[in-house]
């Protein structure tokens, strides 16, 4: 798909590269007139001794010599420079001279008879992935986070006994089947029950909930895998559901609007639900708590470690860094989203833009579908997580650690985490510093799998350009750049870098001018009638349903001050 101002760069036969024309170009797009394709050679710099110090499992800091290495890089790449005619530059390779280059004056167009550049296409991919991997965060805070002392625990093994199944794992539960169960446990726990905050709600209200875990239970059963089923159908075994007074001190101030338990009881507070207005605002929130219910496990019990999902936490510990709760809320928050079609969240709707963008980063992966965060969490396996970001050693998963930790800290306020820290820094300014070292973190991961999408002959530059613009409406509103611009200005710039070392990589495999591909995507990026999804025709229809439905079509914000500010860094690096 191609603005209406430009045309497309097209690539057929003997791949004639058809630039683009200053006549046909907006007005204020100048400096992309009959530019010439041009072909980057990155050189071979970065395979030196830096690649075998990242590969160390026991390193977990940066390589001092990664900043002098990319400036040598960048000027390596400057010296191949030779020109065609007085308005059309070619970056031209020692070995890209069998290129057969033609210019027609009258049109104003080049076109490149390209040699072939088989190899030179796999040392451009291996040198960015090179340049990625060896860019990795070191995270600020990470000395108080402890994850040594976590995965030491991490990964014991647990009582998993299923004795008390709602029903044989091969078959789906009715509705009526889990009514029944739950007045059975309802009456049982208010027979023991002493505290009047604790209401029955009527009949029909519990029928209603009834159906909508029944409803929720047929969505996901074909995500669970066969222990995780015993898991889920053993929870529904001893499931209740009642009332409550949120407002009653004897009340655990957890409650907002509703919570799920250890117990399995789905406790609601219908006066605060009420409050948004409508009865679907009820249903959202039911069906929240019912997501809650395939992150549990009733029949682990142990005093000193509680299971939520893919989180683990250890009462043993002071600081718990393999405890995610944001996962865990906005994993239920978006299977509710899905059985009411909504496409924005009744609640956690900033930590759900967190997990859309790591839902994107994993979803152009070839080893993932869409919603693989969710999928991992209701089946409880924090090495899916890892498996995610191809996070195979320890010291990769420790990065994966630190990413989802830091994001949780500065998401939900970790008291563990501030009762460990103390400084004169501010809670934003620690915010920031937390979202700006996890960001990098996917957004390395990011362009990676995108990379990799390319590198196999699926990704077109219109694809990555679709996929950039809707990952970048993730960060807008992740970070708020507008209000603490300071803040993120050393991330804005690492962010840009990166991206740039990307489209360097996009512009030598499809052997166009980085130029070209910078200047397209900021006229891409910034055009809000640009709202059509690309063709994507590597995703299944799923997937691409999956983008659509999350991100919408005019969900675009190119005058936000993130993305202002990431149009801004780009076209000052380019210079």
């Amino acid at each position: 798909m191609a603005n209406k101002n430009m045309k497309k760069l097209t690539f057929a036969g003997i791949a004639l590269i058809t630039l683009l024309n200053h006549d046909n170009l907006s007005r204020n797009f100048d400096f992309m007139k009959a530019t010439a394709a041009k072909i980057i050679d990155p050189g071979n710099v970065y395979e030196q001794v830096v690649n075998d110090t990242i590969n160390n499992i026991d390193e977990y800091n940066e390589s001092v010599v990664e900043a002098e290495e990319k400036t040598v890089y960048r000027n390596e790449q400057k010296q191949y420079t030779s020109s065609i005619g007085s308005e059309v530059s070619q970056i031209v390779k020692p070995h890209d001279l069998n290129n057969e280059i033609t210019y027609d004056e009258e049109t104003g167009t080049v076109e490149v008879e390209i040699a072939d550049t088989t190899t030179l296409t796999s040392t451009i991919y291996t040198e960015f992935i090179n340049y990625a991997d060896s860019n990795r965060v070191t995270y600020k805070y990470s000395e108080f986070y402890d994850v040594d002392e976590a995965l030491a625990l991490s990964g014991a093994t647990q009582s998993k006994t299923y004795t008390t199944l709602i029903c044989d794992v091969n078959d789906l539960p009715s509705e009526e089947l889990i009514y029944n169960t739950i007045v059975k446990n309802n009456e049982e726990f208010f027979n023991n029950n002493t505290n009047d905050a604790y209401y029955k709600l009527p009949e029909e209200t519990v029928k209603e909930i009834a159906e909508l875990v029944t409803q929720s239970l047929a969505v996901n059963i074909d995500f669970l895998d066969n222990e995780s089923k015993q898991r889920v159908y053993e929870e529904l075994a001893h499931l209740k559901v009642y009332g409550a007074d949120s407002s009653n001190p004897t009340v655990s101030n957890d409650i907002y609007n509703a919570l799920y338990r250890q117990d399995a009881s789905l406790i609601i507070d219908v006066d605060q639900v009420n409050k948004y207005g409508s009865h679907d605002a009820f249903i959202k929130t039911v069906l929240h708590e019912a997501g809650h219910i395939f992150q549990r496990n009733y029949t682990v019990s142990n005093e000193n470690v509680t299971y939520v999902g893919a989180s683990e936490y250890y009462r043993t510990l002071s600081v718990n860094p393999l405890t995610w709760s944001f996962i865990n809320e906005t994993t239920a928050e978006s299977d509710s989203m899905t059985q009411t079609n909504s496409t924005k969240p009744l609640v956690y709707s900033k930590q759900y833009n967190f997990l859309r963008a790591l839902d994107l980063t994993a979803l152009i992966s070839p080893d993932y579908d869409e919603k693989a965060f969710e999928k991992a969490n209701i089946n409880c396996n924090q090495e899916d997580i890892y498996a995610m970001f191809n996070a195979d050693t320890y010291r990769e998963k420790v990065e994966i650690i630190n990413m989802l930790y830091s994001l949780d800290i500065a998401l939900s306020r970790r008291v563990d985490f501030y009762n460990a820290y103390t400084s004169d820094e501010t809670i934003d300014e620690v915010s920031a510093n937390l979202y700006s070292d996890a960001l990098y973190t996917n957004s390395r991961y990011f362009y990676t799998n995108l990379a990799e999408r390319v590198e196999n002959g699926g990704a077109t530059i219109e694809d990555c350009y679709y996929l950039i613009k809707m990952y970048e409406i993730d960060l807008n509103a992740c970070i708020n750049y507008g209000y603490y611009p300071d803040m993120y200005k050393d991330f804005i710039s690492n962010y840009s870098e990166l991206q740039e070392e990307f489209f360097n990589y996009l512009a030598s495999k499809n052997n166009v001018d980085i130029s070209n591909i910078i200047d397209g995507f900021e006229l891409y990026s910034q055009n809000q009638e640009y709202i059509n999804i690309s063709s994507l025709d590597w995703l299944q229809t799923s997937e691409k349903n999956f983008i659509v439905n999350s991100y919408g079509a005019n969900s675009f914000y190119a005058n936000s001050d993130t993305i202002r500010s990431l149009n801004e860094t780009r076209i000052e690096m380019s210079k």
